[in-house]
């Protein structure tokens, strides 16, 4: 008999394979519609390979702030998006540190 949980995950499923997401996709496991694996794209210039070691991710709709508004597509767009996030931040901040250390080399060139 199914509960409303997996009636819910089967709902999301039928729903992630009809209109899934860019750069995203996702299916329950074979024998378990409560374990799910999926694969998400990001940027080609992401530096992630995974999140982290174990496979853990710490997202604040997994955590305090969940809905069940939220589903499945829902939550793989928002890991994707913080990867994508977190790879343009480490950009810029990369970039301010070689614009700085650029800086400072000119000063110490021309005396100025």
């Amino acid at each position: 008999m199914a509960t409303p949980l997996r009636k819910r995950l089967m709902w999301d499923f039928k729903r992630l394979q009809k209109d899934p997401p860019v750069g995203i996709s996702g299916a329950p496991q074979d024998n378990s519609i409560m374990h799910w694996n999926a694969l998400i794209f990001g940027s080609d210039d992401s530096p992630w390979d995974g999140v982290y070691a174990d496979g853990s991710i710490c997202l604040d709709i997994l955590q305090n702030q969940w809905s069940p508004i939220y589903d499945v597509a829902a939550i793989l767009t928002s890991i994707q998006y913080s990867l994508c996030y977190v790879t343009q931040t480490l950009i810029r901040q990369q970039t301010r540190r070689l614009q700085g250390c650029s800086v400072r080399t000119s000063e110490s060139i021309t005396g100025k």
